[in-house]
């Protein structure tokens, strides 16, 4: 069972969106004093698409099984000080 971790893709947004719901109810259930449940993903499709086609200061990775299906992903923001 290997997975592969590419830079993520316009085809990878709606499972991407999934993740990002998943994470985001995480924050809602660690610290519900700070994140609140909306009745609408936080970020819609073109918030998720402008993530992935953005500059390379910016880039989101996905891990997927052998099937295809997304486990993960990493959202890397590089900042000069």
């Amino acid at each position: 069972s290997d997975t592969s971790i590419w830079p993520a893709q316009v085809g990878d947004l709606d499972q991407l969106s999934e993740l990002f719901v998943e994470l985001d109810d995480h924050h809602i259930q660690l610290r519900p004093n700070l994140f609140k449940h909306l009745n609408e993903p936080a970020r819609g499709r073109e918030v998720l698409r402008s993530l992935i086609t953005t500059t390379r200061a910016q880039a989101v990775f996905v891990a997927a099984s052998p099937s295809g299906d997304l486990l993960g992903f990493l959202h890397v923001i590089e900042r000069h000080s």
